[in-house]
């Protein structure tokens, strides 16, 4: 029996791009490339910057996800495992940011045309 002809070698799976490549929870990340499943037959799970997502939607080109909560502020991987245990993954691809603080609205009424001004902490977030 020729066990050369019982396995075959199938190219890695490959992210091509994650947008955005910074967010904070509940963010939605769109995740393109080659092979996301990795050759498997299902996605298992996705993590950004060592934070699992949630999967919003999935196929072999494109993974949806709505990020979970983090602390951290590095840039770290994103990695998709596949149910087969395969993974696809791009060091450095997406950065938690600091969820912004309201901490002041002046005025507190208005109408249409009033300009308002908000004060507070990282409201650009990133």
């Amino acid at each position: 029996n020729d066990l050369t002809q019982q396995w075959t070698y199938k190219v890695p799976g490959s992210l091509a791009s994650v947008s955005p490549s910074k967010g904070q929870v509940d963010t939605l990340v769109t995740i393109t490339g080659t092979n996301l499943f990795g050759h498997g037959p299902d996605l298992a799970s996705v993590k950004l910057a060592n934070v699992t997502a949630t999967i919003v939607s999935k196929n072999k080109t494109v993974v949806v996800v709505r990020a979970g909560a983090s602390g951290a502020s590095s840039a770290d991987e994103v990695l998709l495992v596949s149910t087969s245990g395969a993974e696809v993954k791009a060091a450095s691809s997406f950065q938690y940011v600091a969820v912004g603080v309201v901490s002041s609205v002046s005025p507190a009424t208005g109408h249409l045309g009033t300009k308002v001004t908000i004060g507070g902490s990282d409201l650009l977030s990133g």
